[in-house]
């Protein structure tokens, strides 16, 4: 894991964190984490990256260091124009994005409002049509399932290992790492609005969200994993059709969570797509 320093930046009264891997490239990369991640899931990734990009990685609202929404705003717009207030903040005129599940939602959709700003995307395991997907069920199931507070650590792991069974060691360690914080009560709970994000859910937005696809104009990389039960096999193969600006690659033996599942074949995608553009 490369070393990273950590900031704060304003966004509709919310006091968002965000990380900047130690680099000396001037081109900016913003990371996206999925709907129950944060900022460091990018770690192993943007490890492999960091000689061409200054890399940064949001912890989105309502997750990780960052302040959650009081009134439960959760909507795609919402993290749009915290993205949009990030990149003002900076000053980024060109940049590139990369954004998973939810993160690549968030993505696709600042990249079709402001297309000449993003000079590449690339899309992790997400397309319209989500909600209706089996994964996408599991998921909205899962929020409200998850429990408030754990009894021990080993508990935490438990609860992942059983929603994750294909997760490593190392990125369960890092998940319970950055996603656990003990409580007065000297229990465990998380660090993501859990009742907030349950009520946002997984929504139905497929003809909004085709809209988008098709209004992306950079060069874009769709991964899907092969065994993803989130990102349909017919949907990525539709996103493709509806846009020339994307390349789907689906890596096999991997689910939902591809850079968790294959990281080495995922670093080797993402790498060999910045190389050809």
């Amino acid at each position: 894991m490369g070393e990273f320093t950590s900031n704060y930046f304003q966004s509709n009264n919310l006091n968002l964190h965000y990380i900047n891997y130690k680099t000396d490239a001037i081109k900016p990369l913003i990371m996206l984490h999925g709907m129950r991640s944060y900022a460091q899931a990018w770690n192993d990734v943007a490890d492999q990256l960091i000689s061409d990009f200054d890399v940064y990685a949001i912890d989105q609202r309502g997750r990780g260091e960052s302040d959650w929404s009081s009134d439960h705003n959760y909507e795609t717009q919402a993290y749009v124009d915290d993205l949009t207030n990030f990149i003002n903040t900076k000053g980024f005129n060109n940049l590139c994005l990369m954004g998973h599940s939810m993160g690549g939602v968030n993505s696709i959709v600042f990249a079709s409002k402001y297309p000449e700003m993003v000079e590449s995307l690339v899309i992790v395991d997400i397309g319209p049509s989500a909600s209706t997907s089996t994964g996408g069920a599991r998921i909205n199931q899962e929020l409200i399932d998850t429990p408030k507070e754990f009894d021990s650590l080993e508990d935490v792991k438990i609860f992942w290992r059983k929603q994750r069974p294909l997760i490593s060691e190392h990125a369960l360690n890092e998940r319970v790492t950055f996603t656990i914080k003990q409580l007065d009560s000297g229990k465990y709970g998380f660090k993501w609005d859990v009742e907030g994000i349950a009520k946002a859910r997984i929504r139905a937005d497929g003809e909004y969200m085709w809209d988008c696809v098709r209004k992306i104009k950079c060069p874009t990389l769709l991964i899907r994993g092969a065994e993803s039960d989130i990102l349909q096999h017919e949907v990525a193969t539709q996103m493709i059709k509806e846009n020339h600006n994307i390349t789907l690659i689906e890596i096999p033996d991997a689910t939902h969570y591809v850079y968790d599942d294959q990281l080495a074949l995922f670093n080797r995608e993402v790498g060999m797509f910045y190389q050809r553009i």
